[in-house]
């Protein structure tokens, strides 16, 4: 994966993206199947996170860089939403809502990495007597 787009975005001071990118990173990491926190999030209360994380983003921004209060929360909220947004268009969407894999912060290994499927046992013939 290229940082490049990532770098930009920081460069310009567009924190709206990076913090929209990091919520979501964060919240898929409040799920059950995640082993960072070892507690998760209930589906119901992910969009609270997401938004509330994004009014800590515009505050972060509002006391680091000096941002008016105001455009610093309104961008802070509109990152949190653009994160449920996100969430929706490629997961729910897109991905028929499967989430994204996350390699090696899963409790459950992907499904590539458990090896060869074992063959299903052959059936009993009734013609032949068992012992």
């Amino acid at each position: 994966m290229d940082p490049k787009p990532f770098l930009d975005l920081i460069e310009r001071h567009q924190w709206v993206g990076l913090a929209a990118l990091v919520i979501g990173l964060v919240v898929r990491l409040m799920k059950q199947d995640s082993r960072f926190p070892p507690w998760a999030i209930a589906a119901r209360w992910r969009p609270l996170l997401a938004v509330g994380l994004g009014v800590v983003s515009g505050a972060l921004q509002a006391v680091s860089t000096g941002t008016p209060w105001r455009d610093a929360l309104l961008g802070g909220l509109v990152s949190g939403f653009v994160a449920i947004a996100g969430h929706d268009a490629i997961v729910e969407s897109v991905r028929n809502g499967k989430d994204v894999p996350l390699p090696g912060l899963l409790k459950v290994p992907l499904l590539s990495d458990r090896g060869p499927k074992p063959e299903p046992p052959t059936p009993i013939d009734p013609s032949v007597p068992r012992a």
